[in-house]
């Protein structure tokens, strides 16, 4: 972990790498920093919704957007790279996907990433069969984009938390945040206990609060791709 802090640092001080067709990336190439710079284009028809459920509710979803080289057609049968976001990381791209364009055909719209690569990914065996289900699957070298959404310098800085980290460090702090205002009702209901009357013969009906909705509403897409979802 140290070195690849320190291999970060290092390649935060130059250029980013020289960009690569996805057609002769090679996982043997990925460098100790993982960043690379890649282009391809993307075929939003094969947008994926994965989910992981629990009980029959859903636990956890991603958004799978599948890259393909330029001299891939729109049939090709093998996926390149794949972009595997949460519904922000998602909102995030969209909002910035102007930033990765570099061509303008609808059919195959072209782009360049500069982020992360990823050989593996909590999501991809569930990518793998879906794409199995038509008759698709991985290229030899297939990896997981993470695009620098927040920018190269904050992603490779040594002085910023992982993304996941920070994620984690926030649910922490709410998940402590709704234990101590759980304890304060707790505490006023007891005290409230000692005196039915205390405060009227008549308790004011609470009111039922909505389950949050599983989705939320998501930014419009740029006029350029048509469908992003």
């Amino acid at each position: 972990m140290k070195a690849k802090k320190e291999a970060r640092v290092a390649a935060l001080a130059g250029p980013p790498p020289a960009v690569v067709d996805l057609a002769a990336f090679r996982k043997k190439d990925i460098p100790v920093s993982d960043e690379v710079h890649l282009s391809g284009w993307i075929n939003f028809d094969l947008n994926h919704h994965l989910t992981k459920t629990k009980n029959g509710k859903v636990r956890e979803e991603r958004f799978v957007f599948l890259m393909f080289a330029a001299e891939d057609g729109k049939d090709a049968k093998q996926v390149r790279a794949a972009l595997i976001f949460t519904e922000g990381q998602r909102d995030a791209f969209k909002e910035k996907i102007s930033d990765y364009l570099t061509g303008i055909d609808f059919e195959r719209p072209a782009v360049t990433i500069n982020g992360f690569a990823a050989t593996q990914d909590r999501f991809k065996s569930q990518l793998k069969e879906a794409l199995g289900d038509l008759d698709m699957g991985f290229a030899p070298n297939f990896i997981v984009i993470k695009p620098f959404l927040k920018g190269r310098e904050a992603a490779l800085s040594n002085n910023r938390n992982p993304e996941g980290v920070q994620s984690l460090t926030k649910n922490a702090a709410l998940f402590f945040l709704l234990v101590a205002a759980a304890k304060f009702f707790l505490s006023l209901k007891r005290r409230k206990s000692r005196d039915a009357f205390a405060s009227g013969p008549i308790e004011g009906a609470r009111a039922r609060r909505c389950p949050p909705s599983l989705r939320g509403q998501a930014a419009p897409a740029p006029a350029l791709i048509p469908r992003l979802t």
